[in-house]
């Protein structure tokens, strides 16, 4: 697999002749032939001590070589689920390079039906074949699987995490020897915690020398079934110091600050919560989203560009995040978040469709992710004449970041104790906590952890002054319900188009810097017409754009035009940013709020540490 590589391919389902479930690519079975959902229990569970190990903690963390049906996972969940002293979350992340498609996992768990209700959830969230990360929230958000797909070497090497247990599995070691490598088994060791155990059904000597050159202490136990040892260890060395952008301890006080309740300061106040932490959330503004999240809707759909740049790779694992995140929110709040009927993205020119049409080729996308249209498919699509091709994301959807911020703060009401119509405008240190302080120097709240989440007024504190921020201005024009006016689905590419739930039809937004005039203008009601018209012919026809209703707000772009989330370094630990969303809040904040609740606790982080690193404020410093 290439270093960026897009897609992973699938493994098919197949039994052998005594039905047990088979890879035809490696020339072995998954399991034993004595039964799969007791080898997971006897070898794996049972040869890390669990449930005991687990017992009474905040959190447990267990990384699995090869992820395979998932019985490993089903059979942990179901333990888990049923331990009243297990610890509060469970994190199990796992790598796999060939992984099922959806119906063939399903098909796989029609061997368990004592799993049932457990594949469905998991297969309701079950991820498309992308490589790299993918973040799965399960059991009501008490398990949450990380599943790594693609190489096990080149995953593990960008996972920032600390493992209280091992399960090594995977075909063979003749037959994968990579799997089994002491390469890997470095990895593992530089993601133990103190005192992590590891367990697997192989016992040949590569795996034991290559385990104990890393630092394992191993015993023999009973093997399972007609294999008569298997191999358990525990990890005997110091762990390997963490990188500087690696995860930070979890705090004893589980008290966080929030400036800011707009996308990225709500939804870090949700992760958090949903995590049992306390949020004093400060808004200068009477309310959530009055701001630059205040558009009626917005539209998210990834990234798609010729070099499948950094800024696409987290755009596409943001996006795959923000619609598992939308429906887990969608069955707690009480208004609609989004509506999930597509996106279809112009191309600028005959150059550029080409160009598109040659990638999505070759890099052999997923057609539920994103496909290529020609002019006639984009016409269908749209309902209407377009100006050619472009792409078309079925998954694309349009959503309401007003009705977004607000379900973020309802989906944890208990947790989250809300400041509005306060400015915050000073931070200061006052022993091991972080305050806040209003214009009169009057303290707001204090806690360990303090997250500016402000837009550009994220860098109007001494600590954050550096961060590299800029408001661009941006109008939206709102034309009156028209029965002429068709358009079937949402549209972009020079600008946006699409039709709201009451009839109206938006368009734009403008993008203008060092213009900070709040007032509507006609000029640029007529611009955003202008746009439309040139990426849907005649669609504005007899538009008038005087008078004509609308909205104007501020957006926070970097110069890279990639988020902020992550740590600042200003000599003090507990304070960190969450800014710099710009035209793509909706994709960018639900994965950021993750990551960054993930670096305040100490969880294991949902993204790839390079990617982790090209959001990070630290950036700016270099």
């Amino acid at each position: 697999m290439s270093e960026h590589a897009i897609t992973v391919a699938n493994a098919e389902f197949c039994q052998n002749a005594q039905g047990t479930p088979y890879s035809q690519a490696f020339g072995d079975v998954y399991h034993s032939a004595e039964g799969g959902a007791a080898q997971a229990r006897h070898v794996f569970i049972g040869g890390n001590d669990l449930p005991g190990r687990w017992r009474c903690r905040d959190n447990f963390t267990i990384i699995e070589t090869g992820f395979g049906l998932g019985l490993n996972f089903l059979e942990t969940w179901r333990a888990y689920a049923d331990d009243p002293q297990a610890a509060a979350r469970l994190h199990f992340i796992s790598t796999e390079k060939f992984p099922l498609s959806c119906d063939g996992l399903a098909k796989a768990h029609a061997c368990w039906p004592e799993h049932a209700e457990r594949s469905r959830e998991l297969l309701a969230a079950w991820p498309l074949p992308l490589a790299g990360f993918h973040r799965l929230h399960l059991a009501r958000g008490r398990i949450t699987l990380t599943l790594l797909l693609g190489d096990a070497m080149e995953m593990l090497q960008q996972l920032v995490a600390r493992a209280d247990a091992f399960y090594l599995d995977g075909f063979s070691p003749a037959l994968n020897p990579q799997m089994w490598s002491a390469e890997l088994f470095a990895q593992l060791a530089r993601l133990a915690a103190p005192e992590a155990t590891l367990a697997t059904w192989s016992v040949s000597a590569m795996v034991k020398d290559g385990l104990k050159t890393t630092g394992f202490r191993l015993t023999k136990r009973a093997g399972y079934a007609s294999k008569r040892e298997m191999l358990t260890g525990k990890f005997s060395l110091t762990p390997c110091a963490a990188p500087a952008d690696a995860m930070t301890h979890a705090r004893p006080t589980r008290r966080a600050i929030i400036i800011g309740a707009g996308l990225a300061g709500t939804a870090c106040a949700n992760r958090l919560a949903a995590r049992g932490w306390a949020i004093d959330l400060i808004d200068r503004k009477p309310g959530p989203a009055t701001e630059g999240s205040g558009n009626p809707f917005g539209l998210a759909a990834p990234v798609i560009n010729f070099a499948d740049s950094g800024n696409a790779r987290l755009s596409r694992a943001a996006f795959l995040y923000a619609l598992r995140h939308f429906a887990s929110l969608m069955r707690s709040c009480e208004k609609p978040i989004y509506q999930t009927n597509g996106v279809l993205r112009l191309a600028r020119h005959a150059r550029e469709a080409q160009r598109l049409c040659a990638r999505l080729g070759e890099a052999g996308f997923p057609a539920a992710l994103a496909c290529y249209a020609d002019a006639n498919e984009t016409a269908r699509r749209a309902g209407r004449p377009t100006r050619g091709p472009g792409v078309w994301f079925p998954s694309g959807t349009m959503v309401s970041p007003i009705a977004l911020c607000n379900a973020h703060l309802q989906q944890y009401p208990d947790h989250i104790h809300t400041h509005f119509g306060i400015a915050a405008t000073h931070l200061g240190v006052h022993g091991d906590n972080w305050q806040v302080l209003d214009a009169s120097g009057s303290l707001v709240a204090e806690a360990p952890v303090v997250i500016v989440a402000a837009a550009a007024g994220s860098s109007s504190f001494a600590q954050t002054a550096w961060l590299r921020l800029e408001a661009m201005r941006g109008q939206v024009t709102l034309l009156a319900p028209d029965s002429q006016r068709r358009l079937d689905v949402p549209v972009t590419g020079d600008s946006h188009a699409f039709v709201l739930p009451d009839g109206r039809m938006l368009t734009g937004a403008t993008f203008q810097a060092d213009d900070f005039d709040i007032a509507l203008r006609t000029a640029d009601h007529a611009a955003n017409i202008a746009r439309i018209d040139s990426m849907l012919p005649g669609l504005c026809a007899g538009v008038n754009p005087e008078g004509l209703d609308g909205r104007a707000s501020f957006r926070t772009v970097t110069p890279d035009r990639l988020p902020v989330f992550g740590p600042i370094e200003c000599g003090a630990p507990g304070l960190y940013a969450a800014t710099g969303l710009g035209a793509r809040g909706l994709v960018w904040a639900p994965l950021g709020a993750e990551l960054l609740a993930s670096q305040i606790c100490g969880d294991p982080w949902p993204l790839p540490r390079e990617l982790a690193a090209a959001a990070a404020p630290a950036r700016f410093r270099r």
